[in-house]
């Protein structure tokens, strides 16, 4: 008898304030429907501009962005509302950049289909933030890190976003900017990974940023995950949204 192979996800990450929540959701579900070329490669350039926002500046900086973004398109409105009564509620940069991440991660779970169903506490075949379970287990995957190579080395147990079709599963690492790549979300990848092949379970490991291709991987390089790891850049996220 065949035996069958089992993923599934579990939502833990609840630690985003609901400002933020909202804005995931309703980004993500903004990007399940097909998008112009044009209307996707604008908006993702929004990941390069707020690089530099500050809190105290933020009501002039998302003003000139809006203004650039819907100049002449009148379709882009609806989103820049989304954008920028999200980025206002920010009180500090570290919320900025968090929110950054976020909208980063929304965007991917729009290309796979939206947010219905993916902000679970049950077990799903999507996952957001979410612990992976293979074959029926109840601990789920979490590596603890015993090392401590670098100063940010630490536990992790969930991928950023993940899925599984009854035979092949994805699994995604989401950062903005290639350098957030880091220690802890190597290991990690490194460690799900090794428990993926164990169990024979066929499957895909991503690393996505919102910069070229080519910036992410010469940073998977520098931690000589490549071929094995895959690079998605910002070209990448586009063709996945149009």
């Amino acid at each position: 008898m065949i035996k069958v192979k089992t993923v599934s996800f579990k939502r833990t990450d609840y630690d985003l304030p609901r400002f933020m929540m909202d804005a995931v959701e309703k980004i993500a579900d903004h990007f399940s429907v097909p998008r112009d070329k044009r209307y996707v490669t604008d908006f993702l350039m929004i990941f390069k501009r707020s690089k530099h926002w500050k809190a105290e500046k933020l009501k002039q900086d998302l003003e000139i962005w809006k203004n650039k973004f819907t100049r002449d398109y009148s379709d882009r409105v609806k989103l820049s509302k989304i954008i920028v009564d999200s980025f206002i509620q920010c009180k500090t940069k570290e919320e900025i950049d968090e929110l950054r991440g976020a909208l980063l991660e929304a965007v991917l779970i729009g290309a796979k289909g939206g947010f219905k169903g993916i902000d679970s506490r049950s077990e799903m075949s999507r996952g957001w933030g979410a612990r992976v379970y293979l074959q029926k287990g109840a601990e789920g995957v979490k590596y603890n890190c015993t090392e401590h190579r670098e100063a940010n080395c630490s536990n992790r147990s969930t991928v950023d976003y993940g899925e599984w079709d009854s035979r092949h599963g994805q699994f995604y690492e989401c950062k903005v900017s290639p350098e957030g790549i880091g220690c802890k979300e190597v290991r990690y990848m490194e460690f799900l990974k090794s428990q993926l092949e164990s169990h024979e379970i066929s499957h895909e490991i991503f690393f996505v940023c919102a910069e070229s291709r080519l910036n992410v991987k010469v940073r998977l390089e520098e931690y000589k995950l490549s071929p094995l790891y895959k690079p998605l850049g910002r070209e990448d996220i586009s063709s996945m949204l149009a």
